[in-house]
Formats: structure tokens, C-alpha cells, sequence
């Protein structure tokens, strides 16, 4: 007796769902980067570059762990923060809203050298 093979249906998105599949990978980039960087960070570490906030396009630096170092000491822990934010898998980047992104703004122009970190929690 001959099996029947069994066989596997692939279905696209249809026009009208095309949108919201790209939306879902669109919210994923923050979970990639920051695994990603889970994984990488015996070696490396992936910080987001706060002065990106507000462009379209968030900005990151990846960098060897005893550069970063380097530079904190060059430059001062506090400075590096400010600028470079480190990512962990509860950091917000991604999550914030128009409303967020523009009082963050306001935030770190008033209260220059506070590290961003710091500035989130005042806004929540």
C-alpha cells in the first residue's frame, strides 16, 4: 500500500495584511538587538546613541568591552552615559511614544549631563 505524502500549505499575506506583518517586524528589531546583544556581550557590547532620539532612524554603537571601558576612563563613566546608553532586555528604545520621545527631548535639553537613563525614570 502506497502513503500519501502529506503536503504543506503556504499562505502570503494578503495586501490588506501586508502592512501589519512588516508592523510586527518592524517591533521586533528591539528584541533582535537586544538578544543580540545578550549574546554578544562576553566580548561586545551594543549601546543605543541617545542623540538619535527623535531621527527616524535610531542610531547604535557595538564596541569591544575594553573599549568601552577605555573610553569611560578617557572620558568619564558619566559622559559615556550620556551620550550611550546600555541596552538590556528591559530597555524601553523601542517602546517609547511621540508624547515620550519629545518630553525625553525637553528632559535632556534641560538637564544636561544627567544620564538618559536617569531621564526615563523621571518620565514614568
Amino acid at each position: 500500500m502506497e502513503k500519501k505524502k502529506k503536503q504543506k500549505l503556504i499562505t502570503l499575506p494578503s495586501k490588506e495584511n501586508l502592512l501589519s506583518v512588516f508592523e510586527n517586524l518592524i517591533r521586533k528589531r528591539g528584541t533582535t538587538i537586544k538578544y543580540f546583544n545578550e549574546i554578544i556581550k562576553e566580548d561586545f557590547e551594543i549601546r543605543w546613541f541617545v542623540e538619535s532620539l527623535g531621527d527616524d532612524t535610531l542610531a547604535f554603537c557595538i564596541l569591544p568591552n575594553n573599549l568601552w571601558s577605555s573610553l569611560e576612563n578617557e572620558f568619564s563613566k558619566e559622559v559615556v552615559d550620556y551620550y550611550f546608553m546600555t541596552i538590556s532586555l528591559e530597555s524601553v528604545m523601542f517602546d517609547l511614544d511621540v508624547d515620550s520621545v519629545f518630553s525625553l527631548i525637553s528632559l535632556r535639553k534641560d538637564n544636561n549631563k544627567v544620564p538618559f537613563v536617569e531621564l526615563l525614570k523621571k518620565l514614568k
